[in-house]
């Protein structure tokens, strides 16, 4: 090969990585909120989460854009997850649209005819109104054309690379000719950094036969494997449940992988089978995207049973103080045959829920932090676990109950509406500090300094897990607290009457 065929190819390469990244932006930009609204609403059955995770993979030409914004989802609580699985599952389905892409129209038709329309258009929508979203589809569009444009180089150093470099030693190796082909194929996808664009250039290679069906089957199955570095950098720092999704991401393209592995040959031998079946032509490059849609389905099939089971064994691992606070831990439903014993259970996980909501009013009224995603991610587990206490209460009034045990039940749900308000005045107290300005004067602050200290004392009075709690102190400190709060209050309403 000469200087010039390399400084081609590799001119070509970064046309087509810059191609693809227009593309992908544009799109995305495009999209605006509307890629996370579909993400987080039509994602509610296992079918529409598959079918919207291959859809917007398929429009937006990048499973790894969908699987980081799914972490995204899954790291905010936004999405639970089961759904989140199968929305990475159909994005793997989907990245599969690039590979058809490329070899129905990128490589059968003249590029320049339909690349070089697309990279003017695409820039001029981009002059004419660089601010709008016009603009991000245009970005797109120069994006397709300088795609292809890339494209084309590369299949024209790809033709003199046939003459030059003969890759079929590998193939002599047998399967360690092919794990060569797959660590290969995952070493493209990481330096790229995009799978498609990956594919794309195995594609290329193929249709000018400088790779082997088999070799470039091998290639096809590493370029799969290797999208998955993406999901897992961006779980650095993220929450269990950001960690779990990305494992799926990886469980599903190992099991996929493994399995066209072993049945690459049958899978190939099947597609040219179907060709003399409908007494169509081979076409390489159609062929080898039909053996991606193909292994990627069949690993559909194969999780379908398996997701359940997997699911259920990452949400026991990778587990965060949080999950571990808001997990019940005296809830039994086997214990609802007997009421008064279930009446009892519901006690003692109320007085947990006490203890966790009356340490995070302590912490907001005593610290004046300002932070509203701090306090949602403390407030969190309290609030999940009095979920967990009404759905076990709501079971248990179900039960043939006596007059001691119904009355115990009333107390306890009381109790239960009391620490749901606490929450939420105390989520209001940090969201008012958040808003209040800086620059008013100490003594026209939201809330006295006084009063505070008066609450944070009856809050301290008020938790039972107190060696020293006393009932008594507690109604002695809340009454005091009465009298100042009417005071406050008539020092609020004052204030907004000057």
């Amino acid at each position: 090969m000469s200087w010039t065929t390399i400084a081609a190819a590799l001119g070509g390469l970064g046309l087509m990585l810059l191609g693809m990244g227009l593309l992908t932006d544009g799109l995305k930009r495009a999209a605006g909120q509307s890629l996370h609204r579909l993400l987080g609403s039509w994602t509610r059955t296992r079918l529409r989460a598959l079918g919207t995770g291959t859809l917007i993979t398929a429009v937006v030409q990048s499973s790894s854009a969908v699987t980081v914004a799914i972490i995204g989802f899954a790291n905010a609580g936004m999405l639970t997850l089961p759904r989140a699985a199968w929305v990475v599952f159909g994005s793997n389905v989907g990245t599969t649209m690039t590979g058809w892409l490329v070899a129905l129209i990128g490589l059968r038709i003249k590029i320049e005819a339909l690349a070089l329309p697309f990279l003017g258009a695409g820039m001029l929508l981009r002059l004419v109104r660089p601010q709008s979203r016009l603009a991000a589809a245009g970005e797109a569009a120069a994006g397709f054309g300088a795609l292809f444009l890339g494209l084309d180089l590369l299949k024209d150093c790809f033709s003199e690379l046939g003459q030059s470099v003969d890759l079929t030693v590998l193939e002599g190796w047998g399967m360690l000719g092919y794990l060569a082909g797959v660590g290969l194929g995952v070493l493209m996808t990481t330096l790229m950094q995009s799978s498609s664009a990956a594919m794309a250039v195995i594609l290329t290679a193929r249709s000018q036969e400088v790779l082997s069906a088999s070799f470039a089957a091998a290639l096809v199955i590493g370029a799969n494997l290797g999208t998955t570095s993406t999901a897992l950098l961006s779980t650095i720092g993220a929450t269990p449940n950001a960690r779990r999704v990305a494992i799926l991401h990886v469980a599903f393209n190992l099991l996929t992988g493994a399995v066209a592995l072993v049945l690459l040959v049958p899978i190939l031998d099947g597609i040219l089978g179907l060709h003399r079946l409908l007494g169509t032509t081979p076409s390489p490059a159609a062929d080898l995207a039909l053996f991606h849609t193909s292994f990627n389905l069949l690993g559909l099939l194969l999780m379908w049973p398996l997701s359940g089971w997997l699911v259920r064994v990452l949400e026991a691992r990778f587990r965060s103080a949080e999950e571990d606070a808001s997990r019940p831990q005296h809830l039994d439903d086997n214990a609802l045959s007997v009421p008064e014993l279930a009446t009892r259970a519901a006690r003692l996980e109320i007085e947990r829920a006490a203890s966790l909501g009356l340490a995070l009013a302590r912490d907001v009224v005593a610290s004046s932090f300002a932070d509203v995603e701090r306090f949602a991610t403390r407030a969190r587990p309290v609030r999940r676990l009095l979920v967990a206490i009404a759905g076990y209460a709501t079971r248990l009034s179900r039960a043939g109950l006596s007059h001691g045990t119904a009355s115990a039940l009333t107390n306890l749900l009381r109790s239960h509406e009391h620490l749901w308000t606490m929450v939420r005045i105390s989520g209001d107290l940090v969201s008012l500090r958040a808003e209040h300005d800086e620059s008013t004067p100490r003594d026209q602050a939201p809330l006295s300094r006084d009063y505070l200290t008066q609450l944070l004392a009856v809050l301290e009075q008020a938790d039972v897990a107190r060696a020293d709690f006393d009932v008594e102190r507690c109604r002695v400190a809340w009454e005091s607290q009465e009298e100042l709060r009417k005071e406050e209050h008539q020092r609020l309403i004052d204030m907004g009457t000057t």
